[in-house]
């Protein structure tokens, strides 16, 4: 056998070969990005990921950590003193304060925080499984074993017996309520995380701060820490088989303390693509290893990494910052974005264009992973201003080797997916293209050294380690540039590839020896300090977009911008003159030759005529060349895109298009362009394998159809199926719009080896209806619709569902406030607000829901706001969802109960924020069921009750087909809508079952009050005037007692002068029990809110007797033990009366077992008078009281016996009940009190590991405050 060749091409992991970086490096070494900083736009970097500690020259790597989203804020407003060098923390532990630690104020800041809010999801799950199997299964195996064989053994001891003992049966009892409780726990098992303490002070230089990861108070074991910034080693793992590290940022005089973590691997390695430093194997270097790093996390840890608003703010005015700190920013890298609606205007974009513009930052983001269609490219580089150098992804023939493992080497190409221009304004989009796959670092807590990842995410780095050691370069040669002069040098560098897409690549492929030389030869030409801002009058874009076929005459106006123009020498503005000409490589458009141009804004006439062209698209650009430096490129371009769509013969009733026997290889792409006919709402694809290569046995593809529709995003009518052939017939629909052009691309995937020969193709069908906001009213009867049809027959099926109740909620609470924080602060005092709006709802059952606010929530980065994240809380103020811009990726389950939201929307305007102060938001719930709504083919039918089946909707057809939808039958509508809410669902009209699938529409019902029914009062015809007015004074009265304090002298004055009159007191005597003990303030067992006085608990047990002997039990009884046929004959009068004594009796009971029980646990054992006999009878009493109870109601009823199932339970040392009824409590409500009792119990059960697990639960799920923004 022979060897095989061992040496592998390290050089590809990581690729610098293909732009050019290796061959500039190995010419100028001291060029490496020395000097250079780059800010990481991402989801933040871990300082301890390999390469990323020290530079080529040994600098600190990283030289900042900023969480800009929030997620790490930790409020520390608490203030404290040591006492005997100890604090408490606010986890109620101890903490000591090691003594070499330096405070000349005494002033501690101290923090909460549960560990889980600080993790991400990979490191979660880990650290979760672990703590599930070190603290919990172990215990929780073993305890249950143990009640489970004291259970067995002591019921087969019970077996010999005839009868039971009273004693026996409730100590059989326990010993399965403990075994139930056990199994309860295991499946309603909920770890809350390691619970940290925080603990910052000042040593009068700097901030330090600590977390308490002992989980114990024991500081001097833990990490002590000062901010990043400060020094660079300042940073360690939560622990060490997490790998996990994090760091801190101080704010606000020391009341917020920031975390700073890595939310996903992503960041680090596109931080190391950028800039990685290998001293040991330059080979794995980054672009620039000489570089600095500054991570500004945007990606939002409560949302799963998404950016938000306000974290794209702050990280922009860190770096508008920067250059005061010394640590100034030269490069930003954004391997982030969204797809917008429209570039029209937009808060977060206004500030990328100043970072730019003012303050000359080189802004690099990925172009987006979203083609192969046109009009893909994503926000940014899709923004108002073209500032931004947007990067596709290319993939060259040593990648596919090394890097994937592939067979065989294609030539270089573009990933199928890479986003393709133009931008919707016409612009080009991608600026230029760079590997887009590596082969690098990524955090520790991965557990891993590196990984491979693919994108335009990592594209972008790419360009901005390569704009890195330019910059580095210029640096060192004291050669002046700005953000303009760059980004024209390396779009006029780069490398146009005839293979490649046109609308993919940009400019071409990036090559930094040709744009050193680009720099070098024109940084002193007067354009260096200039863009050129370029508007066309036909649609206001930066360049033509021409889909109608027509000749377009337009003049387009051209102005010259300077960098940081304010500040700029008026006499460079006065002394700028430019001779231009002007040239275009197509026969089809027309300009003039010459453009004169000065500080001012000039125009020129452009004519396009795409008349001759035949179907397809074409994308070329007008350029504008500097006559005195031709080869110095254009300083401008005009991008043009043309698409001609095929037509489809209306009067041949063409419904579809086939294409036969068409080659697809490796990345072959096949783009057809279609103008979907009238009222057409569906299409399907089909395609079928004629033939492959050896080859191709498999081959991978990819279908994505598009229509653009203006102010809306390209994702809004877009489908994207990935799929693999073999011989089988692959069909897809999806939904279109009528009377827009349709792309539809087919793509083999790049790394799909061989070649096919298939057919395909694509067919048109579906129905229009008249309306096209489907809206019902309940109360307004049938809802007619007329279905008009398409080339073709149809056949119809009206499927109309309802889903979702929506309640439009109105703000509770609305203020606005200044933000004080410095990084909240727009340079150089520009103070951003905020309007913090409050909600409240109410879920009557457990249900998924969906919260919007229709002002703001489809917008990110075109947005006139800069923020608009909402969070819910529970009735504790436990959060328990967050959700932001896009409201469809947050459906969240929620359990019944009171829920607030809480919704930050911030802007530097306060006359903008003010316009929202009463805005309204969307709370859509899921219904249980859905409720289908009957269609019918005439109003008789309706009536009749005879539904539409299937008609046949014949093409051509000149009218319509008459339907009518039938409104909710009352009885059939959910018991828990209420007025103002409206239903929400869908409604389709094919018959074919995929296509119902996508081409349905929205069908909104708006419900009306819904009728009463009348309800039947007691009986009063035999009442006098008198008796009536009498029966209601003694009712009002008595409420009032239950409205005073239960220390209020006017309560009891008020129960004496009551019962002092004749009649019936036991309402009077109840009222009197529920002043005394408000359910708020009730005692649970363990006493955690203090313990009630001898005297108090007589009082109340005198009480309860009282009320108890005004009703004849015996009389109740038997009223109880009638049949229900019977009840139903006894006058209404002596059936409401009986009701009545019934709850009041079950109620006095109830409190009167518990006050025997408290008096019984408190004083019976200290109680002199009482002997060892005695307190049996006692016991015997409770006992005895009990049973009566349980013949009105449950025992496992908690709220049915008013708690004394809990109080005999722990009467009789039966705590293994108590805790199968706290259970049971806490899933209808849960609350502090419940729960500390749930501790207390497992105490006295000595289950240790279910008091541990509820001791962080205290302090997770019942927060003193809210959590801040």
């Amino acid at each position: 056998m022979s060897i095989p060749e061992a040496e592998f091409p390290v050089s590809a992991l990581l690729p610098k070969k293909e732009t050019g970086v290796s061959n500039f490096l190995a010419k100028y070494p001291e060029y490496d990005g020395r000097g250079v900083v780059i800010a990481i736009f991402d989801s933040g970097v871990d300082p301890n990921a390999p390469g990323l500690r020290l530079t080529s020259d040994g600098q600190p790597k990283i030289i900042g950590l900023y969480d800009c989203t929030g997620a790490g804020d930790i409020d520390t407003s608490t203030v404290v003193k040591a006492v005997n060098g100890e604090i408490k923390g606010l986890s109620g532990r101890t903490l000591k304060i090691p003594d070499s630690w330096k405070n000349p104020t005494g002033d501690f800041h101290i923090g909460l925080r549960s560990g889980f809010d600080i993790l991400n999801k990979v490191v979660k799950d880990r650290v979760e499984t672990r703590r599930k199997e070190t603290l919990w299964d172990d215990a929780q195996r073993a305890t249950h074993a143990g009640c489970l064989k004291a259970f067995q053994e002591y019921s087969k001891e019970l077996e010999s017996k005839k009868e039971f003992k009273r004693p026996e049966k409730l100590q059989k009892e326990e010993l399965e309520s403990q075994v139930e409780a056990l199994t309860t726990l295991e499946k309603k098992y909920s770890d809350p995380g390691p619970i940290f303490d925080f603990v910052l002070f000042h040593d009068g230089q700097q901030w330090w701060a600590v977390m308490d990861t002992s989980e114990r108070g024991d500081l001097k074991s833990c990490t002590l820490l000062t901010e990043f910034s400060l020094n660079p080693k300042s940073y360690s793992m939560f622990s060490v088989d997490s790998s996990y590290t994090y760091s801190f940022n101080v704010y606000d005089e020391g009341n917020i303390l920031e975390i700073v973590v890595s939310v996903s691997n992503h960041g680090t390695h596109v931080a190391a693509i950028a800039a990685a430093n290998f001293p040991e194997d330059p080979s794995k270097n980054g672009i620039a290893p000489g570089a600095q790093i500054i991570s500004l996390t945007i990606g939002d840890n409560r949302l799963q990494g998404m950016e938000t608003g306000a974290a794209l703010t702050r990280a922009m005015v860190r770096v508008m910052n920067s250059s005061k700190t010394g640590k100034k920013i030269h490069v930003i890298n954004m391997s982030y974005g969204e797809t917008a609606h429209h570039n029209n205007s937009g808060r977060v974009t206004e500030l990328m264009s100043e970072v730019v513009d003012k303050y000359g930052v080189v802004f690099v983001s990925s172009a987006g992973n979203a083609g192969p269609c046109l009009f893909t490219v994503g926000t940014p580089p899709y923004i108002p201003i073209n500032n931004i150098i947007g990067v596709g992804a290319a993939v060259s023939p040593d990648m596919m080797v090394a890097e994937y493992s592939i067979r065989e080497k294609l030539p270089s190409t573009l990933y199928s997916w890479s986003s393709r221009g133009p931008a919707m304004d016409g612009d080009r989009g991608v600026s230029i293209c760079a590997p887009g796959g590596a082969i690098t670092s990524v955090p520790s807590y991965l557990l891993k050294n590196c990984e491979l990842m693919n994108g335009t995410s990592m594209a972008a780095p790419h360009v901005s380690g390569a704009i890195a050691i330019l910059l580095s370069a210029l640096l060192h040669r004291n050669i002046s540039y700005t953000p303009y002069f760059i980004k024209r040098a390396i779009e006029n560098s780069a490398h146009f590839c005839e293979s490649f897409d046109y609308f993919a690549q940009g400019r071409g492929l990036l090559q930094v020896e040709k744009t050193f030389e680009y720099l070098v030869n024109y940084f002193g030409e007067k354009d260096c300090q200039v863009r050129f801002n370029v508007k066309c009058a036909d649609n206001g874009g930066k360049g033509f977009v021409i889909c109608n076929n027509k000749i377009i005459d337009s003049s387009v106006t051209v102005e010259p911008v300077f960098a940081n123009e304010k500040e700029i020498d008026p006499q460079i503005k006065i002394d700028f003159t430019m001779n231009l000409v002007l040239t275009c490589n197509v026969s089809w458009i027309y300009i003039p030759k010459y453009l004169a141009l000065a500080n001012n804004c000039r125009s020129f006439n452009v004519r396009i005529d795409p008349t001759s062209l035949p179907t397809g698209a074409y994308g070329t650009s007008i350029q504008a060349y500097d006559t005195s430096k031709l080869d110095k490129g254009p300083v401008f371009q005009i991008e043009v895109t043309v698409i001609k769509p095929i037509i489809l013969d209306h009067k041949q009733s063409q419904t579809e298009l086939s294409f036969d026997d068409v080659l697809f290889g490796p990345n072959t792409m096949k783009r057809h362009f279609i103008k979907v006919p009238k009222d057409v709402t569906w299409a399907a694809f089909n395609m079928n394998v004629i033939s492959s290569s050896s080859e191709a046995i498999t081959g991978r593809f990819v279908l994505q159809t598009l229509q653009i529709v203006p102010q809306r995003s390209s994702n809004t009518y877009k489908t994207h199926k990935t799929f693999s052939v073999y011989d089988k017939i692959e069909t897809f629909v999806f939904q279109v719009k009528e009377n827009i052009i349709l792309e539809m691309n087919l793509v083999k995937f790049w790394s799909s080896l061989g070649e096919m020969r298939v057919n395909y193709k694509i067919s048109f069908g579906g129905c229009r209806p008249s309306k096209k906001e489907l809206v019902m009213h309940h109360s307004e009867g049938l809802f007619p619709l007329e279905l008009y049809p398409t080339l073709q027959t149809e056949e119809i099926r009206v499927a109309a569902s309802l889903k979702n109740s929506v309640t439009v909620l109105k703000p509770s609470e609305s203020t606005i406030s200044p933000l004080s924080s410095e990084r909240d602060r727009i340079p150089p005092a520009r103070i951003i607000y905020q309007l913090l709006l409050t909600y409240q709802f109410h879920l009557k059952n457990s249900t998924e829901i969906t919260i919007t606010s229709p002002w703001v929530s489809n917008y990110l980065y075109e947005s006139d706001y800069e923020s608009q994240l909402w969070m819910v809380f529970d009735h504790n103020k436990k959060l328990m969802a967050v959700g932001d811009a896009f409201p469809d990726r947050y459906c969240v389950k929620l359990e019944k109960g009171d829920y607030t939201v809480r919704q930050q929307i911030r802007q530097d305007r306060k006359d903008l924020l003010e316009k929202l102060n009463d805005t309204c938001i969307l709370l859509s719930q899921k219904l249980s069921n859905s409720i289908c709504l009957d269609a019918y083919s005439c109003s008789t039918n309706a009536t009749c009750g005879k539904k539409l089946k299937s008609e046949t909707l014949f093409g051509h057809s000149e009218t319509g087909m008459p339907i009518y939808i039938a409104p909710i039958a009352t009885d059939k509508l959910p018991k828990t809508i209420t007025v103002g809410q409206y239903l929400l669902g869908t409604i389709s009209f094919s018959n074919d079952p995929l296509a119902r699938k996508v081409d349905y529409y929205t069908l909104k019902y708006i419900l009306s009050e819904i009728p009463k029914k009348p309800s039947k009062a007691a009986d009063s015809s035999e009442k006098t005037k008198e008796e009536e007015f009498e029966e209601t004074y003694k009712e009002f009265m008595t409420s009032w007692i239950t409205k005073y304090d239960s220390n209020d002298q006017a309560a009891c004055k008020l129960y004496e002068k009551l019962t002092s009159k004749a009649g019936d007191h036991c309402a009077i005597h109840v009222a009197m029990l529920q002043n005394l003990e408000p359910e708020t303030t009730r005692y649970l067992p363990g006493f955690q809110k203090g313990e009630p006085s001898r005297e108090y608990l007589l009082k109340v047990i005198s009480i309860a007797q009282s009320a108890i002997d005004e009703v004849n039990q015996v009389e109740l009884l038997a009223f109880i033990g009638t049949k229900s046929d019977v009840q139903t004959e006894i006058a209404s009068k002596d059936k409401h009366r009986f009701m009545l004594q019934k709850n009041a009796l079950i109620e006095a009971i109830g409190r009167k077992g518990c006050a025997m029980c408290q008096y019984y646990l408190l004083f019976n054992e200290i109680d002199n008078e009482v002997d060892q006999k005695n307190k049996n009878i006692e016991m015997q009493h409770i006992d005895t009281l009990w049973l009566t109870l349980l013949k009105y109601v449950d025992p496992f009823d908690v709220k049915g016996t008013h708690n004394f199932a809990l109080w005999h339970s722990v009467a009789f040392s039966q705590y293994g009940r108590l805790v199968k009824l706290l259970m049971k409590m806490t899933d209808d409500k849960n609350t502090y009190e419940y729960d500390w009792c749930l501790k207390w119990a497992f105490d006295k059960l000595n289950w240790k590991h279910c008091s541990m697990l509820y001791d962080n639960k205290l302090l997770v799920n019942y927060p003193r405050e809210f959590r801040p923004f």
